[in-house]
């Protein structure tokens, strides 16, 4: 909850990581992302080779081809804004829990009556 409040009034809620370079634009909303999804869905093929049950051959091959295909909704500007800025809000929470648990996680807590005694003198 904390978290997701801090992206809307911190970050700026769905604010693209690069907003004022407009050649980068479409590189890194569209590019990228339809690139790597399928190319995950594409390197699934190799590993069929390996595989020596053919039940386990097509269940991989239908998932590298379901993870290709979920690579072309990236192509349609519309939902291409729409996938990234939800992926955008989601890492940003992310980030943001990541900090807090660090911060509680490095930092000791105190008592009180530690706290009252911080100054040195016992």
């Amino acid at each position: 909850m904390v978290s997701s409040v801090a992206v809307d009034a911190i970050l700026g809620r769905m604010a693209a990581p690069v907003p004022n370079v407009a050649w980068l634009a479409f590189p890194i909303n569209v590019v990228f992302p339809a690139l790597a999804v399928y190319r995950s869905g594409a390197s699934c093929f190799v590993l069929v080779k390996k595989l020596k049950d053919p039940v386990q051959q097509k269940t991989l091959i239908g998932a590298a081809i379901l993870c290709m295909g979920v690579g072309l909704p990236f192509l349609v500007a519309p939902v291409n804004t729409a996938i990234i800025r939800t992926v955008l809000v989601h890492v940003q929470g992310r980030v943001i829990v990541y900090i807090m648990i660090w911060f509680r996680g490095t930092f000791p807590r105190f008592r009180y009556d530690q706290l009252m005694n911080i100054d040195g003198n016992t």
